[in-house]
């Protein structure tokens, strides 16, 4: 269906010299395969847009012109002539492509050459199970490489959820290497808030516990405090509430001289509550890790218990 069309804009994409990002290239490129297979139906495309297209040259293609642009577009829609991270940015992108199990049959055997910031998502969203253990070990590899020293905090939160993921009920070496990871990935996200050597937000820190969490990891005093330094202005009351439930135990938080700080973000949280259940909660969880409330400016309303936050919800991504 609307050959003419795609042989329109990929006409224009090549006369122009249109930018475009090599991914997306890949993409156009094999629906072109899948639309135009063979000489037929080029030319037949050609005849089609010729009719619809007045300012179209009825000479176009001149000799040897249209078997240059196909075999041009054949070539592009080839993995193989891909670099393995377009390969898996078009496998992340385009989840319902026709051509996303070529794809990811071809990055099988193609990960170690992707770059570790890129990874994490391809294992989050690998269908194929041989990509997602191929990923996994090449993620593996690269951070027990060094390559964690230069990845920036986003990536570094992404890997440590995704390497978390298969931890839970596993035993053995694999899961000793991804809990090693986890911590260590957890570790640098701490040191790089503390270091305040890039921006991390609120919200990041408790991904990253939770991803400890999953993983069955105590959490690094370095991140400990980074999140207590940022939970006032960095989170919602709701989501205080989430990161609360992440926290170690009382002697942690003192140890790490969390307490003063959590206790303030704390007050502050109870002051927005507009139900009693989640007012009530926030009490519990402060009694229980020694966070001292001070006194809540607002009166908190009994208003609908519905709004209450389910115990252990992921924090919005």
């Amino acid at each position: 269906q609307h050959r003419d069309g795609l042989l329109a804009a990929i006409i224009a994409l090549d006369d122009r010299d249109i930018q475009i990002a090599p991914s997306c290239l890949l993409a156009i490129a094999a629906h072109v395969a899948e639309a135009l297979p063979d000489e037929r139906a080029w030319t037949e495309a050609v005849e089609a847009l010729k009719r619809a297209e007045s300012s179209l040259p009825q000479s176009w293609p001149r000799a040897g012109e249209l078997s240059s642009l196909a075999e041009r577009w054949r070539d592009r829609a080839e993995p193989m002539n891909a670099e393995a991270d377009d390969v898996l940015l078009a496998v992340c992108a385009f989840q319902e492509h026709p051509a996303q199990p070529s794809w990811e049959r071809h990055l099988i055997s193609h990960t170690p050459a992707c770059a570790p910031s890129l990874l994490p998502g391809l294992l989050l969203k690998a269908s194929l199970p041989g990509l997602r253990d191929s990923s996994e070990a090449a993620l593996l590899d690269l951070l027990e490489g060094g390559a964690i020293g230069d990845m920036p905090v986003s990536a570094l939160v992404a890997a440590a959820r995704a390497l978390a993921q298969p931890v839970r009920g596993q035993s053995g070496e694999r899961t000793i290497r991804l809990r090693r990871a986890v911590f260590s990935l957890a570790y640098r996200v701490g040191d790089i808030a503390e270091a305040e050597s890039e921006q991390v937000s609120a919200k990041a820190l408790v991904r990253t516990l939770q991803a400890l969490r999953a993983a069955h990891l105590d959490a690094p005093t370095g991140l400990l405090r980074a999140l207590a330094r940022s939970a006032a202005e960095g989170l919602t009351a709701t989501e205080l509430l989430v990161a609360l439930r992440l926290l170690p135990g009382a002697t942690a938080l003192r140890d790490a001289g969390c307490t003063e700080l959590l206790g303030a973000a704390a007050t502050r949280a109870m002051g927005q509550f507009k139900s009693s259940r989640q007012a009530w909660a926030l009490d519990s969880l402060c009694r229980n890790l020694e966070l001292e409330l001070g006194e809540v400016e607002a009166v908190v309303g009994a208003a609908s218990d519905d709004e209450a936050e389910p115990h252990g919800r992921s924090m919005p991504a």
